[in-house]
């Protein structure tokens, strides 16, 4: 089984869709699916989470591609709001729903590994072999951005695309 997580709120859902659309067309293999969403509506009218309306529409489509694919829902407000409502990155011009995959190591419910993928992502080929990449003895592995290397740092990485080791 693959294990997949993403994050966000219900404004990604769209996103969400195509891409599961596009790893069902080219993966086969069942996949894991978690989806990591927080409410923060007191902050902004717009910060739903994620809903089980929108899961039934991601589990249709996870079907379509292996009938034992299962996703998961997993509520992450409690954490962050432990840690974050006085920080000052709850007011960037990013909304907070962009942290969300931070608390993963808090999630007990995680695998041992698992393939963060951003919800912009439009998936072109089987990702078999981008998960079966070893990462013992690593937090996670990620591939370097081609223009942060330019613009940021020559080990700037894309975090849109991350394999992670749970247990470490």
């Amino acid at each position: 089984m693959i294990n997949l997580m993403f994050c966000g709120n219900d404004k990604v859902i769209d996103g969400m869709i195509i891409s599961l659309l596009s790893i069902v067309k080219h993966c086969k293999k069942p996949l894991n699916v978690f989806i990591l969403t927080m409410d923060l509506h007191e902050l902004n009218e717009t910060y739903m989470p994620i809903n089980e309306k929108h899961i039934a529409v991601l589990d249709k489509i996870l079907k379509q591609g292996n009938e034992n694919s299962q996703i998961h829902l997993i509520d992450i407000t409690k954490y962050f709001k432990e840690e974050m409502m006085n920080s000052a990155n709850i007011e960037t011009h990013y909304t907070p729903y962009i942290l969300v995959r931070l608390y993963s190591d808090k999630v007990e419910e995680l695998p041992d590994k698992v393939l963060y993928l951003d919800s912009d992502l439009v998936i072109y080929k089987n990702i078999e072999p981008l998960f079966d990449t070893k990462v013992d003895g690593y937090h996670f592995a990620a591939a370097g951005d081609y223009l942060g290397q330019f613009f940021i740092n020559k080990k700037y990485i894309n975090s849109g695309v991350l394999l992670m080791n749970m247990k470490k």
